[in-house]
C-alpha cells in the first residue's frame, strides 16, 4: 500500500490512479483540518506546508499513470506550473511581497486548471500495456 505513494516504479490503471489521488486529497483535507484547529498558526503557511508534504506522493501516482497510459513520466512537465499555486500560498503568508501576490495568484489558478485538466484526461486515458506483458 505504501509503495503506491511512496514509489515510483510500476504502472497504475485507471480505478487505481483514481483511488490513490483521492486517498491523497483526503489526507490533504484531514491534515490541513487538523493543523488549522492549532491556535496561532497561519493558514496560507498550512496550505503550503500540506502542498509539500503531498507533494511527492502526487508525482508518484502521476508517474505510475503517465507510464501505464504510454506517455511515459514527462507529461509530468504539465503539472510544473503547481509551482506558482505554492508561491501564491507564500505570499498569502507574508513571506513575500504584497505586488507579487496578484501575480502568483492568477498564475496560480492557471496552474489549477491546467492540472485538473491532466487529470481528467489520465483518469479517463486507456491503459496501454506493452505487448511482452500481453
Amino acid at each position: 500500500m505504501l509503495s503506491l505513494y511512496l514509489s515510483p516504479r510500476g504502472r497504475i490503471d485507471r480505478t487505481g490512479f483514481i483511488a490513490g489521488l483521492g486517498g491523497v486529497l483526503l489526507f490533504a483535507l484531514l491534515l490541513n483540518l487538523a493543523l488549522a484547529a492549532l491556535p496561532g498558526v497561519n493558514e496560507a503557511l498550512i496550505l503550503s506546508c500540506v502542498w509539500a508534504l503531498l507533494a511527492w506522493p502526487a508525482v508518484c501516482l502521476l508517474i505510475k499513470r503517465f507510464r501505464d497510459t504510454g506517455s511515459g513520466p514527462g507529461g509530468l512537465w504539465l503539472f510544473a506550473p503547481q509551482i506558482f499555486v505554492a508561491l501564491a500560498a507564500l505570499a498569502m503568508s507574508g513571506a513575500w511581497p504584497d505586488a507579487l501576490l496578484t501575480g502568483f495568484t492568477w498564475l496560480g489558478v492557471a496552474a489549477n486548471l491546467l492540472c485538473w485538466g491532466a487529470l481528467v484526461w489520465l483518469a479517463a486515458a486507456p491503459s496501454r500495456r506493452h505487448k511482452s506483458a500481453l
